[in-house]
């Protein structure tokens, strides 16, 4: 392989990486996590007002970050493809976050807990495919320290 088409590779990669570092979003989890916490909260601990509160701002932090991700730009057989999965079930997941809200049980508590580690394990592999693409970059010869920065819902900034 020429040193030109070498270049044209990792330059390719970088931009690949840079796309997914746009569509990272640091902390997802905890805040799906964070939403179903809060729904058994409500059901279990009598804190509805503060609970619903919470529930409703992290849903918002997870959906409007949702709304940013470019998806026209993206590949959905690909290191995205977790990403398009867990478009297809976020909405039926605050769908029933907000009717447990309104109506809070038990079995809806569980359907929660059910889409809450569906969502989790494929958020999972998104970050395992965004963790490879970094493992292929930094096992060239000049970018064994690449490093990229990521900002979570409260505007923290971690590096990866």
């Amino acid at each position: 392989m020429s040193l030109m088409a070498l270049d044209e590779d990792v330059e390719k990669l970088k931009a690949r990486i840079e796309l997914m570092r746009k569509c990272y979003f640091k902390g997802f989890g905890n805040l799906v996590y964070a939403v179903v916490d809060n729904c058994d909260n409500y059901l279990h601990q009598g804190r509805e007002e503060d609970s619903k509160r919470l529930v409703l701002q992290e849903l918002d932090f997870v959906e409007e970050h949702y709304k940013t991700i470019p998806f026209e730009q993206l590949d959905s057989n690909s290191d995205f493809a977790p990403l398009f999965v867990v478009r297809d079930l976020l909405p039926p997941f605050g769908q029933n976050a907000r009717r447990f809200l309104d109506s809070p049980e038990e079995q809806a508590l569980k359907d929660l807990h059910f889409r809450m580690n569906a969502i989790g394990s494929v958020g999972e592999l998104y970050r395992e495919n965004f963790r490879r693409r970094l493992g292929e970059l930094r096992q060239i010869k000049g970018f064994e320290d690449f490093r990229v920065s990521l900002t979570d819902y409260a505007g923290r900034q971690y590096g990866m």
